[in-house]
């Protein structure tokens, strides 16, 4: 009886740590198959964030690093490059691989950090395309 008690509660523990390691436990970063990836961004007034767009393009999701005007915001798509959330007090507009971020009166023009892992997204843009010529 002892022996067998004793294997149901170390059972339980080994159940135990790996529920909490895969629900909630440290992880390695990785990204989420539902997304495009993770892409850092530096603005023109020294705020830096993360923005993780999601596979379906009807959202983004803002991460800030270090001092910004806001810590996590995800942005609802409102048009094909420009992304905001439901009050409008954050505004991202992509334009090639640029950003031009609002956050309440404040504007930003941001830009990809470069990474020798992933290349930066491309909005895409006027003058870009196989019809730049034509403009």
């Amino acid at each position: 009886m002892t022996k067998t008690l004793i294997a149901v509660v170390a059972a339980l523990a080994v159940a135990g740590a790996g529920w909490y390691w895969y629900m909630g436990g440290e992880k390695p970063d990785v990204v989420a198959d539902d997304t495009f990836g993770t892409y850092a961004y530096s603005c023109d007034n020294g705020v830096r964030f993360e923005m993780t767009l999601f596979s379906n393009v009807s959202s983004v999701a803002l991460k800030a690093q270090g001092s910004a005007p806001f810590s996590e915001v995800v942005l609802e798509q409102k048009s094909s490059s420009t992304y905001a959330t439901q009050e409008g007090e954050v505004v991202l507009v992509g334009d090639g691989e640029e950003i031009k971020l609002t956050v309440g009166a404040a504007n930003m023009t941001c830009n990809p950090v470069p990474s020798d892992d992933m290349a930066p997204f491309n909005w895409g843009g006027a003058g870009e395309g196989p019809d730049a010529s034509a403009n």
